[in-house]
């Protein structure tokens, strides 16, 4: 099959097909005309196209296949052929199960499918079938991918539009892990005072009605207030570097930096590195703790 794909991925009347039925569809949104729009022929040949490219492991080809294939069913419809069917059959074979259902007729398609078909679509989907709160959900690949990795414990890096669900998985594994008795805390790095709010807000619902749920804390706490042994702060590095302060012996199992890219932002991107490694790294005595602080500040005032 990847032999196949990069034949095609090689033929010149693939991409020229590609672009004219872009440019078909580019220019029904904006309402202007075109000499040549895509013959059904063309149609037929670029979805058939995209399934195959679908099952490429290059990453390139398999988004071609899904800008080709939802292209050509905007513009040829469904009227004619079972293009929804053809459609259906990409997008399983993308792993994008959550677009399954963005139309109708693309999810009403599965009972019109030939059986050694439905069958593939049945077994991806398997593949990509996580319980998230005791009720099954099927991710995209990406998504099952980073849920994967998360399940193991190991650190991540992740850069995906908005689009691809990050957030969907990153509060679903928060629910996952506070699933289990004991202490453990979550420091959730946001880089402005807005997103404080709106993510603060998004966990107290993830969480809401549940037995054992987490105290969600968005201010810094002071020396004299206890730390809560079920936690997830959410905080910016300066309102995070206040907390290290104030408790140098707090411990935590779980960092996660939101838009982590802001680390190149100059002062804030250098503070935000220290407070990461500070989160990450063994907590140093109080005294030593306010020495280094002292030394940052110093340093800070020189940039």
């Amino acid at each position: 099959m990847q032999e196949l794909a990069d034949q095609i991925w090689g033929n010149s009347r693939f991409h020229d097909a590609a672009a004219l039925t872009h440019r078909t569809w580019l220019a029904r949104e904006l309402g202007k005309p075109l000499d040549a729009e895509v013959t059904m022929e063309e149609a037929v040949r670029l979805m058939q196209a995209s399934a195959i490219l679908a099952c490429s492991t290059n990453p390139v080809h398999r988004r071609q296949a899904y800008r080709s294939a939802t292209m050509t069913y905007e513009v040829v419809g469904t009227n004619t052929l079972p293009m929804q069917q053809a459609l259906r059959v990409v997008l399983a074979r993308l792993g994008n199960f959550p677009a399954l259902e963005t139309r109708d007729d693309v999810g009403r398609a599965a009972a019109d499918l030939p059986l050694d078909l439905a069958i593939e679509e049945i077994a991806l989907s398997d593949q990509r079938r996580v319980m998230l709160r005791d009720r099954p959900a099927l991710l995209t690949s990406f998504q099952h991918d980073l849920w994967s990795k998360l399940g193991e414990g190991r650190s991540v890096a992740v850069a995906a539009p908005t689009s691809a669900g990050k957030s969907f998985i990153l509060q679903g594994h928060l629910a996952r892990v506070f699933e289990e008795t004991g202490a453990l805390t979550v420091v959730y790095l946001v880089p402005t005072r807005a997103l404080i709010a709106q993510v603060a807000r998004d966990l107290a619902d993830l969480f809401a009605g549940t037995a054992g749920a987490p105290e969600i804390v968005t201010v810094p706490l002071d020396g004299e207030q206890p730390l809560p042994k079920r936690a997830i702060f959410v905080m910016t590095q300066e309102r995070t570097q206040l907390m290290l302060a104030a408790h140098p012996d707090m411990s935590t199992g779980i960092v996660i930096v939101d838009e982590a890219h802001s680390i190149a932002d100059h002062g804030r991107g250098i503070l935000l590195q220290w407070v990461v490694d500070d989160l990450d790294l063994p907590r140093l005595s109080g005294e030593a703790f306010a020495q280094r602080d002292a030394v940052r500040s110093n340093c800070a005032g020189l940039m």
